[in-house]
């Protein structure tokens, strides 16, 4: 998987550079991007867990392409530097160490988001525990290039504190990233506001087979914790968690400054509808 990412990594950097020496070769690279992207998408659809419905092929297959080129070139440009390597189908497990270019041993704490959305959440939980390793991932690729710009012009500024020290973004389905990981390897699972998908509850990210996929990543004194204010997802989460209590605890949530450190838009804005939070943690 290193060798593979070595390749794609040097494709990056040394080819990319010279093919993008013109505006016309740039337009022909955001053209092989996207349909690079579209083939990505498809694959992951084809060998994700089910078979997946139109609407979701349609969103991230094949219609989730779209954002600023500045974005989808970040995503070409930083691959080497922020990003966790494509993981496809028989992909073997995702190495840590080599991710973030130092020693992660067992004592380390290895932090997974789910959806990272517009990545506010994220970037200020590794900015507050440089202590931690954090890994985000998320399927909106426009949003993953902002992500990825923001941290690249926070890094460039002349500051104590690096993203790039404790950071990583997979571009693509948070679930296979956490099957990728090596066994008890996680210390936190941390969920901030899933799509709640209300019309269609085979579709919510936490099921019977999401769990069992947490027991084996999560460390035995690992947590999952959860943010939603969407009220059936808040009751169809803890139904899947009741099924399983003989695996799971529920316990308080940390103080969430430790890891909600702020509001994102979609906190606030679900505020001002009048929707309540709620936290949970097992």
């Amino acid at each position: 998987m290193t060798e593979q990412f070595n390749i794609m990594g040097c494709f990056h950097d040394i080819e990319s550079e010279d093919f993008c020496s013109t505006n016309e070769n740039c337009v022909e690279m955001d053209n092989f991007n996207k349909a690079k992207e579209r083939s990505d998408r498809k694959e992951e659809a084809k060998y994700g867990s089910g078979k997946k419905p139109k609407w979701w092929l349609r969103q991230y297959a094949g219609g989730n392409n779209r954002g600023t080129k500045a974005q989808r070139r970040a995503r070409t440009r930083l691959a080497t530097t922020y990003c966790v390597p494509e993981i496809r189908h028989g992909s073997g497990q995702l190495n840590v160490s080599d991710l973030f270019r130092r020693s992660i041993n067992k004592e380390d704490d290895v932090w997974v988001e789910i959806g990272f959305g517009d990545g506010q959440v994220l970037r200020q939980n590794a900015m507050n525990h440089p202590d931690r390793v954090f890994i985000g991932a998320d399927l909106h690729l426009p949003g993953v290039g902002k992500v990825l710009l923001d941290m690249e012009k926070h890094d460039n500024r002349d500051c104590d504190y690096k993203y790039e020290s404790n950071l990583r973004i997979y571009a693509g389905d948070g679930i296979k990233l956490v099957r990728h990981c090596p066994d008890k390897s996680l210390s936190c699972i941390l969920m901030t506001f899933p799509d709640p998908m209300i019309n269609d509850s085979k579709w919510r990210i936490v099921q019977d087979k999401t769990l069992k996929i947490f027991e084996q990543k999560l460390k035995d004194c690992g947590m999952f914790v959860l943010a939603t204010d969407a009220i059936e997802f808040a009751a169809w989460t803890l139904q899947i968690f009741e099924k399983h209590s003989s695996n799971w605890k529920k316990i308080e949530p940390p103080h969430r400054n430790e890891w909600l450190p702020i509001k994102s838009k979609y906190e606030l804005k679900g505020e001002a509808e009048g929707r309540v939070s709620t936290f949970n943690c097992w």
